[in-house]
């Protein structure tokens, strides 16, 4: 591959990546990816890419003349010149490997994610420690804004699951409709993200609502009210949201919690 022509390469991979991250900020969905707070990342990494693409668009521009200056002896000498540019010419291989990426972050849907991720993940009961909590002494939620994260916290904090018995609850998440549920239960689920989806786990709560259940598909979301009571699951008591009521909702701006 000519410098030319490799240095055109390389400025339409850097106008791509600039796209796609162009895309993922102006479409809010960065979230979907990563913890809120390293949003600003891909901000300083569009600038950083508009910012190499604009020099290698300033070099094409420019080779003619430095190719003229070349020819009149007013730079280094041919043989340097010609083993430089071997040295740094990039390989179509090379070009495909970073083409990827960006293809797909360009063609793929955007979305969060759901029950599909739960085969290779699994999907726990137990919420992951809260990050830095002896240091930033985060406080606790206010009674009636318990997410599933939160609840899954204080049942792990309890030796009694009956003392939670009656205590209302009102959470959203998406339908995961496990068969080992059993009729008329499935689980109202959400992703924990540290950093990005790399590092996702998912957790979620046994709904039982038996004239609900058949009507809704996997990863509809979906904000579920009701009260907590005891049930079986896979052999062990586990805690289960006796559900008065469930309806459709939005997928959240930030569908992931964050420990």
């Amino acid at each position: 591959m000519n410098e030319t022509l490799s240095t055109m390469i390389k400025s339409a991979v850097l106008v791509g990546t600039g796209l796609m991250l162009y895309a993922k900020i102006s479409a809010g969905t960065l979230t979907y990816y990563i913890n809120p707070r390293f949003v600003w990342l891909p901000y300083v990494a569009l600038l950083i890419v508009i910012s190499l693409a604009l020099a290698m668009v300033y070099q094409l521009i420019n080779r003619p003349k430095l190719a003229l200056a070349t020819a009149h002896g007013h730079t280094h000498d041919h043989t340097h010149d010609h083993d430089h540019d071997h040295t740094h010419n990039t390989s179509w291989l090379t070009i495909a490997l970073l083409m990827i990426p960006v293809l797909f972050g360009l063609l793929a849907p955007t979305k969060p994610l759901g029950s599909g991720a739960l085969g290779s993940r699994g999907l726990g009961q137990s919420a992951p420690a809260r990050e830095a909590a002896s240091s930033l002494r985060l406080a606790a939620p206010a009674k009636g804004e318990k997410n599933i994260m939160d609840w899954l916290r204080e049942f792990s904090r309890s030796s009694n699951l009956n003392s939670f018995v009656g205590q209302p609850v009102d959470v959203i998440g998406f339908v995961y409709k496990d068969p080992k549920a059993g009729a008329g239960r499935f689980w109202v689920a959400r992703f924990t993200v540290s950093c990005c989806v790399a590092d996702a786990s998912a957790i979620g709560m046994l709904v039982l609502s038996d004239n609900t259940v058949k009507d809704l598909q996997n990863d509809q979301w979906v904000r579920v009210t009701g009260k907590i009571t005891v049930g079986d699951f896979d052999g062990e008591q586990v805690p289960v949201i006796a559900a008065s009521k469930i309806e459709l909702t939005v997928t959240p701006d930030n569908p992931y919690l964050q420990p």
